[in-house]
């Protein structure tokens, strides 16, 4: 995992609550995460979203949401095996497919591409 770019993660202040270690981790954990959606699971763009693209958001309880644009509720559930491994890492894909438009737009202009 140290060697996946890191390059999505937003500039961001300094939080004084000891979770910056954390935070870094969080990241990578979504980008190999998102590695293997698409490898595996044949995802093709996934996007970040949630307290991760926001550093002051982020607490000890933060999970990873990633929205996946080519992804249904049906695919989201077939593909949740590979992330099992992440554990303790809470992840929740997002499959934009399935949402209604407006939720589906609002993600997608809360969201960050990751590139992998």
């Amino acid at each position: 995992m140290d060697g996946l770019p890191l390059k999505n993660i937003p500039d961001h202040e300094d939080v004084n609550d000891n979770l910056e270690k954390k935070f870094v981790e969080a990241w990578r954990v979504a980008f190999e995460v998102a590695s293997i959606l698409k490898r595996e699971c044949s995802a093709e763009e996934i996007r970040i979203t949630g307290s991760l693209l926001h550093r002051e958001r982020f607490h000890e309880n933060s999970d990873i949401d990633l929205a996946v644009t080519n992804f249904t509720m049906a695919k989201s559930f077939d593909c949740m095996d590979v992330l099992e491994k992440f554990n303790p890492w809470k992840i929740d894909i997002i499959p934009l497919q399935s949402l209604i438009p407006e939720k589906r737009d609002l993600i997608l202009q809360r969201s960050v591409a990751l590139e992998v």
